[in-house]
């Protein structure tokens, strides 16, 4: 065991600056990369405007040969609406290529085979949760995303005591 080290001003700055010298190497070649992730709102597209030359830029990386996926943790859209969404903007950007924070809640409760849930998500992923058990009894999971206007006391003072019944809260977002 070390002495644990008196840290000043002076040795937290060494420190970032040597932990951030990593970043100052330039990259001269992409041959260490394995693919590419790449965000979608706010990077490919603001709305339903795609960015100037962002389609150019995914079809570039698409077509060097390494995987692409793209992200986003939209809580509100399926993964059909949001490739629908990218389509009509003009990317060439296929459903199994998304992943998104509904997409990680699906497959964090497929872990759980015995996940039974209450489910309190938008009109729009219903179908993507289709598979999930849901309970209007006691749920072992309760699976909170983006309802819009539809929170109210009530709502909330159920989910609450659901949880406090030993419920586990998984939050999409």
């Amino acid at each position: 065991n070390r002495p644990a080290q008196k840290l000043s001003v002076t040795s937290s700055f060494r420190f970032a600056s040597q932990a951030t010298d990593c970043f100052k190497q330039p990259m001269n070649s992409l041959s260490e990369v394995r693919g590419f992730l790449i965000d979608l709102d706010g990077v490919l597209y603001v709305d339903d405007t795609a960015l100037h030359g962002a389609g150019e830029a995914g079809n570039t990386l698409k077509g060097s040969g390494m995987p692409c996926r793209f992200l986003t943790n939209t809580s509100t859209l399926s993964r059909g609406h949001i490739s629908q969404k990218l389509t009509h903007m003009g990317f060439d950007i296929t459903e199994p290529e998304i992943f998104s924070a509904p997409q990680a809640v699906l497959s964090c409760l497929e872990q759980k085979p015995n996940a039974v849930c209450k489910l309190y998500i938008s009109e729009d992923l219903q179908p993507d949760f289709a598979h999930v058990r849901q309970t209007k009894g006691l749920p072992t999971h309760v699976v909170v995303g983006d309802i819009g206007p539809k929170w109210d006391y009530a709502l909330l003072n159920q989910i609450l005591a659901d949880l406090l019944n030993g419920a586990e809260l998984v939050a999409i977002h």
